[in-house]
């Protein structure tokens, strides 16, 4: 009985030997935040057809193009509790701004869009004698020249060449190419208010223990007229992250 259990053992020893470097060797392969990983993570992106593939693949052909010590910095920062530093401050700023952020003692370039883009009005039949049109208000981050996430919420409205009269419907949209950061979509309403079309969308951004492990939850909303103005304004409890009114976009 002792040599069929030594046996036994010496053979669950053996196999746990050959297993075990292939484990490692899948383990490794999950981190993201290494050249390789972030490679892999991102050809995979482009792969699955999402809101963020054609980020993805855009960010892959800068990745590439950076020098090993930028690769290494720009995966640092990805992962850093600054990234999310960063793009809470970001949903607050209200004009395009350009600064750095330190890594290990390396300036890291850093820039930040608030853009507004409204949509070409499209005719409705002549007899109701009104018009659709579609605004978009949106934060952009970049680093290292690499466009990394997006937030973004579109509204689409009806107007009959002055105001807003009917809200057609709000989407949240978001792209992401930062594997420690997750941006899923809420609750959303539309509606119209005197001369304007109201869109509100609530999002969750949640991130990966090193960077801050954050569980933040705000509500974009953007307000049109037919005449082409545009504002928004964000609602948010977390104390990192600032509320602010109404502001054009």
């Amino acid at each position: 009985m002792r040599k069929k259990s030594l046996l036994f053992v010496l053979m669950v020893l053996l196999f746990s030997f050959i297993i075990l470097p292939n484990n490692a060797m899948a383990n490794e392969e999950l981190d993201y935040f290494t050249v390789e990983g972030y490679e892999a993570y991102l050809e995979e992106l482009i792969s699955t057809n999402s809101e963020s593939s054609k980020l993805a693949s855009k960010g892959l052909v800068k990745f590439k193009a950076l020098d090993t010590t930028d690769k290494e910095t720009f995966l640092k920062f990805l992962k850093s509790n600054e990234y999310t530093e960063v793009l809470t401050e970001a949903l607050v700023e209200s004009d395009d701004k350009d600064f750095t952020v330190k890594i290990d003692g390396i300036d890291v370039p850093v820039n930040v869009e608030v853009s507004k883009s409204p949509g070409k009005a499209s005719i409705m039949p002549f007899s109701t004698g009104s018009y659709n049109t579609t605004v978009v208000c949106s934060y952009r981050l970049y680093t290292f020249g690499i466009h990394t996430t997006t937030l973004r919420t579109t509204l689409v409205f009806n107007g009959d060449g002055f105001k807003a009269v009917k809200s057609l419907d709000v989407y949240h949209g978001h792209e992401n190419i930062n594997p420690g950061v997750w941006i899923t979509y809420n609750t959303s309403n539309h509606y119209i208010d005197g001369l304007y079309a109201y869109g509100r969308a609530s999002y969750e951004l949640r991130a990966t223990p090193s960077l801050g492990f954050i569980a933040v939850t705000v509500t974009h909303t953007v307000r049109a007229r037919w005449s082409g103005h545009v504002q928004h304004k964000l609602d948010s409890l977390h104390p990192n992250i600032k509320s602010f009114s109404w502001r054009d976009c």
